[in-house]
């Protein structure tokens, strides 16, 4: 998408800005657009569609969200099935996820600006005539900051992606292909035929699940978070993207719910619409947290199992995955629900 004009010009109101234009960025703004809500401007200071990593697995409940979205149809021509799999699995390119996202968005919903400017969104909306800043801004979010949040904290274990930013690029080949010994040949292979200027290292964050459980509010007024931003997760179970395109659908479907009937006119002059809009986010948050904290806290168990080299702890974590987690798949089942 090509970027647009300024934010907040005289006269005109800019009901939501999404700050991050990944995949849960993109995928929020077009679940408000399938709603009606078009006052939608999302902030990228990438100056074209960040793709980081190759694949993305995407398990049944992804794939209900993305026919939520819209965009399921599409992506099934492209992406490769994973068979042996509980329910609809399939592997997509995360560049054809995002374009898919993209495409189907008006041409003036991206906008993109740098870093500094999204802080000023935060310290001075009511100049910039903004009703509401959703933060889909990542691991390291600036959004989730300013809301007070705790900071994301490192798995020691790391993962390595396909890009186009490389970082000793040798060495990570070489430590790869070290840590495969005894993997088939086929994987050895890839690791082997891959250009080593496109690999990098992705170090693992994720956001303690007591933290998310504690925490009451994901929200400060008319400020939100979502994706990776609120729920920063380990990718072991193969959620993280998933759990993103559900964001967007419920989150939006919350805002259409909580603001139907209010005009343009009375956006900017009543308080209604900013008690709406806190209603929009708290609904979000009560419908959405239980989801994110059981996927947090399995993830977290995983990463702990596979970080830890003390043995107590690692029976621990094992004995909580049996009781709490026994069904395997149950976080496949889900349904986010219809746009």
């Amino acid at each position: 998408m090509e970027a647009g004009g300024g934010v907040g010009a005289e006269n005109e109101q800019t009901d939501i800005i999404i700050v991050g234009g990944g995949i849960c960025g993109l995928a929020t703004a077009l679940a408000f657009h399938r709603k009606g809500i078009e006052n939608v401007v999302v902030l990228e200071k990438s100056d074209k569609l960040r793709a980081t990593g190759a694949g993305i697995i995407t398990q049944a409940n992804g794939w209900r969200a993305l026919d939520q979205l819209g965009v399921a149809a599409k992506l099934r021509n492209t992406a490769v099935p994973i068979s042996n799999m509980v329910g609809e699995t399939r592997c997509l390119r995360r560049s054809d996820l995002l374009q898919a996202l993209a495409d189907d968005l008006p041409l003036n919903t991206n906008q993109r600006f740098i870093t500094p400017f999204y802080l000023l969104i935060l310290t001075r909306p009511f100049i910039l005539d903004i009703s509401v800043v959703i933060g889909c801004d990542g691991v390291n979010s600036a959004v989730a900051n300013f809301l007070g949040m705790k900071t994301t904290r490192l798995f020691s274990t790391c993962v390595v992606r396909d890009s186009m930013v490389s970082n000793d690029s040798k060495l990570i080949k070489q430590s790869s292909m070290e840590t495969l010994t005894g993997f088939p040949q086929e994987e050895l292979e890839m690791i082997r035929k891959s250009d080593p200027d496109h690999l990098f290292l992705t170090p693992l964050r994720y956001r303690a699940p007591w933290n998310l459980l504690l925490r009451r509010r994901f929200g400060e007024g008319s400020v939100a978070v979502a994706g990776d931003a609120m729920h920063a997760m380990g990718p072991f179970i193969a959620q993280g993207g998933a759990a993103s395109l559900e964001d967007a659908v419920v989150l939006a479907r919350c805002f259409a719910e909580m603001t139907s009937g209010i005009g343009i006119a009375d956006r900017i002059t009543s308080k209604e619409w900013n008690l709406r809009i806190e209603m929009a986010i708290d609904k979000y948050v009560k419908e959405w947290k239980m989801r994110v904290v059981k996927l947090s806290t399995e993830t977290f168990l995983i990463g702990m199992i596979l970080d830890s080299s003390w043995l107590p702890v690692k029976l621990i974590c094992i004995a909580l995955m049996a009781i709490l987690f026994h069904h395997t798949h149950s976080h496949t089942l889900y349904d986010c629900g219809q746009l």
